[in-house]
C-alpha cells in the first residue's frame, strides 16, 4: 500500500471513486459467476 503525502485533486478523486466502483462492480460479477458455477 503506497501512502499518498500529497493532496488529491478533485479531478484525480473522481477518477479514482469511478474506477473504483467499476472494480468493485466486476468483483461482484465474478463472486456471483463462482456461485452459479460451484452452487456453494
Amino acid at each position: 500500500m503506497v501512502r499518498i503525502t500529497r493532496r488529491i485533486s478533485p479531478e484525480d478523486k473522481a477518477s479514482f471513486l469511478a474506477e473504483s466502483t467499476e472494480i468493485i462492480a466486476k468483483i461482484d460479477e465474478l463472486i456471483e459467476y463462482i456461485e452459479t458455477e460451484h452452487k456453494c
